[in-house]
């Protein structure tokens, strides 16, 4: 999350007017580059991050508000609210901090420009890209609402695009939950507040639909809704029916647009679409059922049939799939005989060899959020169903492994960035960035694969060099026959030190990458010949069943 520079084409230069300055380091970790942006609700700076080695933006609060009744708690709130809405149209928030009795927070830092800006300096924007905007915005919306949290400043200046055109929704300094809504009713932009905000009452989803309405007629027509210049005129503007009809302003305009918009800014809030949801349905690109499972509303056999597609299956074929089915279900009986697909330690001793490997490196204190699931290595199947490792998988465990398990913890929501799929996390989805993560991951007999954590502090000087003898022995390696090689990447970015080995697993060499932070281990990956992992994504209790799942779409393959 960032504010843009007024001019959005221009990069943050060295000339500082802030109270940080260039090369300040705060809280020992985040090192000033350049203030970016400075308005009424504080100075922005892009700064690095030294222990994570990622640029970051950095908020200052100001003075004023700081000084205010409620204005540090308002500061503090936007990170909690920021952090319990985790999606990929969505700023990140990570921490806050304080310095000399100024407080801060840091965030992720987006190189490209808000949505206002690129609105006045373009115009309109073509339709197509118009719609895949508008999907984006209506994702993380949509997420922000089924964590119960409202953003109550939602406008296109508050709407980022990276350099490759992904959205990110930004600054949750004015958020509230769903329950909080009444405690300050009149809060936001009135430019784009709903009507009865205007008149004092609290926010809920349907007046943030209004807001989204407005701002998606700005970014199909590039022409403001409304054309009031004070909340008097604004007031006024509602009373005498609200914004005209984007197709008067753009006659060309796909009427499917044209109609969930004015749905949208409806004057009474039950005649709006009742969720963000709804709204992404009915704009182009929209599916109605992807969209209802990300409303956690449970769909209709009607909703179901429509999402089908056009046309049923005819009868010859659907007996013929049946008749796959069985046969795939048969082999696939046979095939989990021969090879013992599911492993001879189950789920919940797993996850505890992977605790009890954090603990040993002195990760004792995980956080509450965790997610659990397994990945096929889709090489090594496709070999054994050519016959070319039969006997390695004849016995439970053989390398290279059938599959691993992983387990995540994170300090914030661990909600993939597919929205389709809630609730389908995978071991790099999301992306495990914030400080206090941790990720491991087992072969089927609890041998270590795979290890990556991210520190909580800055490395404390004088770091000795890291022991991964415990680690060696956790992977099954003889730590007497391990050689260190050139480094060979890629390599994470939170180490201050990596070393790449080579070792035998089982009379195969494999490559062992590691990597340290202030003497202290935080990385190690068996890098296998047979390669890539096919995710199979859920928490613990579906584990098993996806497993059955992917392993059925694997022997059809």
């Amino acid at each position: 999350m960032n504010n843009p520079p007024p001019d959005a084409n221009k990069k943050p230069d060295s000339s500082f007017e802030g109270d940080f300055s260039p090369g300040q380091v705060l809280i020992g970790r985040y090192r000033i580059v350049a203030l970016i942006s400075e308005g009424g609700m504080g100075q922005v700076y892009l700064a690095d991050d030294l222990v994570i080695g990622q640029p970051v933006a950095v908020k200052l609060l100001p003075e004023r508000i700081a000084e205010c009744e409620g204005g540090l708690d308002r500061f503090r709130a936007e990170v909690r609210h920021a952090r319990e809405v985790t999606h990929p149209n969505v700023a990140r928030v990570h921490d806050i901090g304080e310095v000399d009795g100024q407080h801060f927070l840091t965030m992720e830092y987006i190189d490209g420009e808000d949505l206002a800006s690129l609105i006045r300096r373009i115009g309109r924007l073509p339709h197509e890209k118009a719609s895949q905007i508008a999907q984006q915005i209506c994702s993380g919306l949509a997420e922000a609402h089924r964590k119960g949290v409202l953003h109550r400043d939602l406008k296109p200046a508050n709407v980022m695009l990276d350099g490759k055109g992904n959205v990110r929704i930004t600054d949750f300094g004015l958020a509230v939950s769903v329950h909080e809504g009444a405690e300050d009713g009149f809060a936001g932009t009135p430019l784009y507040m709903a009507p009865e905000q205007l008149s004092g009452m609290s926010a809920t989803v349907q007046s943030e639909v209004y807001s989204l309405g407005l701002v998606l007629y700005e970014l199909y027509t590039g022409q403001r809704a409304l054309r009031g210049k004070s909340v008097d005129d604004l007031r006024e503007e509602h009373e005498q029916g609200g914004p005209t009809p984007p197709s008067s302003v753009l006659a060309d305009l796909d009427p499917a647009v044209d109609a969930i918009l004015q749905c949208c800014y409806a004057r009474d809030p039950a005649d709006r679409p009742k969720s963000v949801a709804e709204v992404a349905q009915a704009l182009p690109g929209g599916d109605p059922l992807a969209a209802a499972l990300a409303a956690g509303q449970v769909p209709s056999p009607a909703l179901v049939a429509r999402a089908g597609g056009g046309g049923g299956l005819q009868a010859r074929t659907a007996l013929l799939a049946v008749a796959a089915i069985v046969v795939l279900l048969f082999s696939l009986a046979t095939y989990n005989r021969r090879t013992r697909i599911f492993p001879s330690a189950p789920p919940a001793r797993l996850g505890f060899l992977a605790q009890e490997v954090l603990a040993e490196l002195g990760f004792d204190d995980l956080p509450r959020n965790h997610a659990s699931g397994i990945q096929f290595n889709v090489n090594v199947i496709r070999k054994q169903a050519r016959g070319e490792l039969e006997e390695q998988l004849d016995e439970d465990g053989g390398w290279p492994p059938l599959y691993r398990y992983w387990r995540r913890w994170s300090p914030g929501s661990l909600a993939p960035s597919d929205f389709h799929f809630p609730g389908s996390e995978r071991i790099h989805d999301p992306p495990q960035v914030m400080p206090g993560s941790a990720t491991v991951a087992l072969d089927t007999t609890g041998r270590l694969l795979l290890i990556t954590t991210i520190p909580r502090h800055a490395a404390p000087a004088g770091g000795t060099n890291a022991n991964f003898e415990p680690l060696f022995l956790r992977a099954g390696l003889d730590p007497a026959t391990v050689v260190e090689q050139a480094v060979s990447g890629p390599l994470p970015s939170h180490c201050d030190q990596v070393s790449t080995f080579l070792g035998e697993i089982e009379g195969q060499v494999v490559e062992i990458r590691t990597g340290s932070f202030g003497g202290r281990p935080v990385h190690f990956e068996l890098v296998m010949e047979d390669g890539a992992f096919l995710p199979a994504g859920g928490t613990s209790e579906n584990d098993w069943f996806l497993a059955l799942w992917s392993s059925m779409i694997l022997c059809a393959l």
